[in-house]
């Protein structure tokens, strides 16, 4: 888990990412409509940092190849850092409301294009679902006490104080990156038809499951505590440290060669927990305890997802180019999630219809995972 130094300092890296992600991130949308913006607005906003992003995409191969690919993905957690502090500006729609999509869309189109390349370069295919675990779990045990600490500081010291101490903490997840091996992105390559409708489409289901049962369900959760940060705060907190516990067992099951029945498991669970989620809302006990069992889907979910996702990256002629597929699809299904959400919110239909349509990724998701985890197939690494 800890024998490869290039992959130890993505871990550092991530967990300081973790820690902003979840004492700032996870207050985003919250955040939004508390400043006023509307309901059913506020998951459009969240469609259009989704959309612009698909649209920026295919200009990160281009500056990565330029300027390398270690370099263009600090670039993108400075450009995230600055986000946060226009966030602290949103009063309701208007401008900086738009500075804030375009700032978010920027900066995360290159984080995430580049870090999951990155990751998928320099991590060990045989060791795959440990390392995606043992990272999930780093992150998981540092970040309890980040939405606590984000909840009070938005709700005693206001967004300034909040989103200008993440921003200090995104900035810090760059460190590690200083002096990290780079990764070259080649002039021409090409990723076969078959591949990029694979990768293209499972994280369109991925995507349009997850906005479901995270984005609508983090505004459901809120609406149900009062929308008071602070409660916010700590249910998310719970749910960090309910989740934690089961990860790394998970990554290195699928190493031993469980990954099929990990599948099983961790799709069964994550319609369960849509249910209980979907049954939840209005009821602040319930809320709760859903949120706090919904935690156990990354554990499972995430090294089931991303162990051959990685590895086909790896095995790709260009581990940027398959990743810029993957997350063009995870843009679109979490837009089209959002907007019919938000449809369905400003027709008065309430939440449990829009967080239990999930099941349509889940299940889609789960039908194109499932082949890669014949036997042989999942560790995978030989290079096209």
């Amino acid at each position: 888990m800890f024998g490869n130094p290039a992959v130890n300092r993505l871990y550092l890296h991530s967990a300081l990412l973790a820690v902003a992600e979840n004492g700032g991130g996870i207050f985003i949308f919250v955040f939004l409509l508390d400043s006023g913006v509307p309901l059913p607005l506020t998951l459009c906003a969240l469609a259009a940092t989704t959309l612009s992003r698909y649209f920026m995409r295919p200009g990160v191969v281009p500056l990565a190849r330029h300027i390398g690919l270690r370099k263009t993905l600090v670039i993108g957690v400075v450009i995230e850092a600055i986000a946060y502090l226009t966030l602290s500006r949103v009063h309701g729609l208007g401008a900086w409301l738009a500075i804030y999509i375009a700032l978010g869309a920027l900066g995360s189109t290159l984080y995430w294009t580049c870090y999951h390349a990155y990751f998928a370069a320099l991590g060990d295919s045989e060791q795959r679902g440990s390392q995606e675990g043992t990272k999930q779990a780093i992150n998981g045990l540092v970040a309890i006490a980040a939405p606590v600490l984000g909840g009070t500081l938005l709700a005693k010291g206001g967004p300034m104080v909040a989103f200008g101490a993440i921003t200090v903490v995104q900035l810090l997840a760059a460190v590690p990156l200083v002096g990290a091996r780079n990764v070259a992105v080649p002039k021409d390559a090409t990723i076969d038809r078959k591949t990029r409708r694979f990768a293209a489409r499972v994280m369109f289901a991925d995507s349009f499951f997850g906005a479901c049962t995270n984005y609508v369900w983090q505004i459901a959760l809120f609406v149900t505590l009062g929308e008071h940060f602070d409660s916010y705060g700590k249910a998310m907190a719970l749910a960090a440290l309910f989740g934690a516990v089961a990860t790394i067992a998970t990554g290195r099951l699928i190493d031993l060669g469980h990954g099929k029945r990990i599948l099983k498991i961790a799709y069964g669970l994550a319609a369960l927990v849509l249910i209980v989620k979907a049954s939840a809302f209005g009821t602040p006990l319930r809320a709760v305890v859903a949120n706090a069992f919904g935690a156990l889907l990354g554990p499972l979910l995430l090294p089931a997802l991303m162990t051959p996702i990685y590895n086909m990256a790896k095995a790709s002629s260009c581990p940027l180019r398959f990743h810029t597929i993957t997350e063009g699809g995870w843009d679109l299904g979490c837009a089209a999630a959002c907007l019919i959400a938000a449809g369905m919110l400003a027709a008065g239909l309430g939440f449990s219809l829009p967080i239990l349509m999930g099941c349509a990724g889940l299940g889609a998701a789960y039908s194109f995972l499932r082949p890669r985890y014949e036997p042989g197939r999942v560790t995978e690494s030989r290079s096209r």
